[in-house]
């Protein structure tokens, strides 16, 4: 999943404003992934990070309420970044950054382990293939790269782009890239070499959330032009133009079956869509301000909701209406991960703070507060222990 036009927008902007007073990038932060899982369920955020230990219930007694323990475990110093992604086996953590490179992170140590060198502007978004052996890097020179995540080594560059390419995903078997540029052309990349592609032609404005369904047969892209399309990832072709948000649309999650998705917009809705019929099944108001992110559990029953109106909100995605509304943030919420259990979230704040909580009671677990700077990205990982967080403070601690 990828997400967040506005923040895009914000970034891109102050990026160009960066490269047009100097000739290396610095500073900045904006992403996915935002949030991403770890396998033993950590909570991971970049730039600078605060290790979270969330306890579990006690064997045979469900009813004992989790413990949450926070104590700072390491700190590295890194170049603004704006991005990362978690492998899939929970041990490293690519960063994408304003200096022109990424970095491979050893999540145990704190080690920097290989620095990926080649871009020649400013690198917006990282993808890392579903067996940890290589990620996809998208840049603000109009390329994407392919690296070997063992040796550091580009092995592919894909050019095609026009424009800033700002965000960019992969299918779960490792096989097919998807970008989104700053334009309203998103494509599709063959990282086998094996046959071509043809481009995701139909936005007329540019997209700002990408998500892959499961099969590897559909992609789901949200764009500022205030729809979805449901593509063929074969045939290139549009499958289903979804219209009904009267803003751009800013994330989108889709469900892991691939039938349904939940879209978070600018006109302060989260609407649930039909991806087999393209039909919008209900519209869920209530935010005061625009949707920047939506995270689905993973039966699909709740979506949870991070809003410029300094809330998240928790859905009953059968039910249609909103079960807790979670207050506590003192200004917008950016971004908001879900643990793979879907008991708990960890939201990211423009006011410097993480905040853990209990979706069952809507209570705030912990606030995770030692931060200097706005806190842009957050990643769970999938047995909920850690968190790593994204600044704009050049740190990264988890």
């Amino acid at each position: 999943m990828a997400k967040g036009i506005l923040l895009r927008a914000f970034l891109v902007l102050i990026t160009t404003s960066v490269i047009a007073q100097a000739q290396s990038p610095t500073v900045l932060f904006g992403t996915k992934h935002a949030v991403a899982l770890r396998n033993n369920g950590e909570v991971l955020t970049w730039g600078e990070n605060l290790f979270c230990q969330l306890g579990r219930p006690s064997a045979g007694n469900s009813a004992t309420v989790p413990t949450v323990v926070m104590r700072n475990v390491k700190e590295i110093a890194a170049a603004t970044t704006h991005t990362f992604a978690v492998t899939a086996d929970g041990k490293r953590a690519v960063s994408a950054s304003s200096d022109q490179t990424l970095k491979v992170w050893d999540l145990d140590t704190g080690l920097d382990l290989l620095t990926l060198k080649g871009h020649s502007s400013a690198v917006m978004a990282v993808a890392v293939t579903g067996d940890s052996t290589r990620a996809v890097s998208a840049s603000t020179d109009g390329t994407l790269k392919v690296w070997d995540l063992e040796t550091g080594h580009a092995l592919l560059t894909l050019e095609g782009h026009d424009a800033f390419v700002y965000d960019v995903a992969i299918t779960p078997d490792g096989k097919l890239a998807i970008s989104a540029p700053w334009d309203n052309t998103p494509k599709v990349w063959d990282l086998t070499g094996s046959h071509g592609v043809p481009p995701l032609l139909g936005h007329s404005y540019s997209v700002g959330g990408l998500s892959v369904t499961a099969d590897r047969q559909r992609v789901v892209s949200a764009s500022s032009d205030q729809t979805l399309k449901v593509w063929d990832l074969e045939t290139g072709r549009v499958l289903h133009t979804v219209e009904g948000h009267s803003s751009l649309m800013n994330d989108v999650a889709v469900y892991d079956d691939g039938k349904r998705a939940v879209s978070a917009s600018a006109d302060n809705t989260v609407k649930l869509w039909d991806l087999e019929t393209g039909d919008a099944l209900c519209t869920l108001r209530g935010h005061d301000n625009f949707v920047e992110g939506v995270a689905v559990t993973a039966d699909g029953t709740r979506a949870v909701s991070a809003s410029w109106d300094m809330t998240l909100k928790v859905w009953d995605l059968e039910a249609h209406h909103c079960v807790h509304t979670l207050k506590g943030h003192s200004a917008s919420v950016w971004d908001v991960a879900l643990t793979s259990d879907g008991s708990r979230a960890v939201s990211a704040s423009m006011d410097g703070t993480l905040k853990v909580w209990d979706l069952e009671t809507g209570s705030e677990l912990c606030t995770l507060e030692d931060h200097t700077d706005s806190v842009f990205a957050v990643a769970v990982t999938r047995d909920g222990k850690r968190a790593v967080s994204a600044f704009r403070d050049r740190t990264l601690k988890v």
